[in-house]
């Protein structure tokens, strides 16, 4: 094609001006012939565009062969376009095909969901798996299948960063995990994937460790009663006996401790989520928790207390104060003779924030994400000195769990820790007609 088309069209407009001023000479009307010579040009052009348009419609791939100049140019560059155009659809319809392929072959179900959460397209896992069907269910709203209200605000939250386990709403025992991915256009990619034989395992780990647990329990109680009674009866430290019973009743203790905490542990998991909802009064429980553990404070440790009077929850106290007692007990452990622990129970923006703070050894930066791991020690020797279970952290995330709370962990070697454990805004019965001082003041009253 030409280079510059335009250069032929500016040349073919002269040559039709130069044709329309000799034959107006020769015809004595110049004037008129050179308007007739424009309509004239203007007008072949028309009628190039009614055929370029009739031409697009036709979808024909070949330009026609009277065509030139600077329509020829569109003619061409329109058929570059279109084979361009036909390349890159065959292309992305064989990327299609298969991320078809591959998705039908996942064991997991794969939904593709719009912007407005309704199905565009599913695997063949998704048909069995959720029951959905391509005739019935395409553009329907995937909450209007799936209608498990923990799934409804899953896919209402827009906060897609874990998964959420649910029991199928389409088979008995049956356990599902579900991912939502955001991609592209504000589209989601739901992804469901079986894994009841994981619960089952799970649930058998869970039923052993309660067992074993509760098994313990008893010779653990025996041995302990007949060390006290050997203990008694050899109560002379000289004696070679007393030590190793001493030994043996500390490691007996510690092992009661252990069981005592998994047991906890194995009723929180079983413990249905999020069901707690009884008023607490945590200025009474903070008050109750102070008067049992400051007795085990090193005398030169300063203890400080902070605590919002009107300020309550919504959860169970018992599964509370297990928390908050395992949170200030390993204050009390870590934190050096000289150093301090302030406990604060107060509102923050909505939220109600219970917070341990302490001057101790401070916690690495990569052992702060496993700390809530169970048996998990950043130092296993003195937290076995200390007498610690290395349970206590995942007993509080357990009860954080159920109370749709959160724990975050701010800590500096060398500097000291800082626990929070973070209430929802729902969670939160603030303020209340009584405070606990005014609580405490109408109680001595009335006695």
């Amino acid at each position: 094609m030409n280079n510059n088309p335009l250069r032929g069209e500016g040349q073919r407009l002269l040559v039709t001006l130069l044709l329309s001023v000799m034959i107006g000479f020769l015809a004595g009307s110049v004037f008129i012939c050179l308007i007739v010579g424009v309509i004239g040009f203007l007008l072949w052009h028309v009628v190039q565009a009614i055929r370029y348009v009739n031409w697009l419609f036709s979808d024909r791939q070949s330009i026609p062969s009277d065509i030139g100049g600077v329509w020829g140019e569109v003619y061409y560059r329109m058929i570059r376009l279109r084979t361009k155009h036909r390349k890159s659809k065959q292309r992305l319809g064989g990327y299609l095909k298969r991320f078809r392929q591959l998705t039908a072959a996942l064991p997991d179900a794969v939904v593709v969901l719009t912007a407005d959460k309704s199905i565009e397209w599913f695997n063949d896992t998704a048909k069995s798996l959720l029951r959905l069907r391509p005739s019935v269910d395409v553009g329907q709203r995937i909450g209007n299948l799936i209608r498990h209200p923990r799934f409804i605000d899953y896919l209402g939250s827009n906060d897609y960063q874990e998964p959420i386990q649910l029991p199928s709403p389409f088979q008995d025992n049956q356990s599902l995990l579900i991912y939502l991915i955001p991609y592209g256009a504000e589209q989601l990619l739901l992804v469901v994937r079986d894994i009841t034989r994981l619960s089952h395992l799970e649930q058998v780990r869970k039923d052993f460790v309660a067992n074993v647990s509760h098994e313990l329990s008893t010779p653990l109680t025996v041995v302990s009663g007949y060390i006290e009674v050997l203990t008694q009866e050899v109560n002379d430290p000289a004696d070679a006996r007393y030590e190793a019973l001493k030994q043996i009743d500390h490691q007996t203790t510690r092992m009661k401790h252990i069981v005592s905490d998994l047991l906890l542990l194995s009723r929180l998991e079983v413990a249905e989520q999020n069901a707690v909802t009884s008023k607490v009064i945590v200025p009474a429980l903070l008050s109750d928790l102070k008067n049992q553990l400051v007795g085990l404070a090193d005398v030169h440790q300063q203890l400080t207390f902070i605590v919002q009077d009107d300020l309550c929850l919504k959860g169970d106290e018992r599964e509370l104060f297990s928390a908050f007692s395992n949170l200030f007990t390993n204050a009390l452990k870590y934190t050096p003779p000289n150093g301090e622990i302030n406990i604060k129970w107060y509102l923050d923006g909505g939220n109600a924030v219970f917070e341990v703070k302490d001057t101790g050894n401070g916690i690495p930066a990569h052992d702060i994400p496993r700390l809530t791991e169970r048996f998990f020690r950043v130092d296993n020797g003195r937290s076995r000195d200390k007498g610690g279970t290395g349970l206590g952290l995942a007993i509080v995330k357990h009860v954080l769990t159920h109370h749709d709370a959160r724990l975050v962990i701010e800590s500096q070697v060398g500097k000291g820790s800082t626990f929070k454990c973070i209430f929802p805004e729902d969670r939160v019965i603030w303020p209340v007609p009584y405070t606990f001082s005014e609580l405490k003041s109408q109680a001595a009253k009335a006695l």
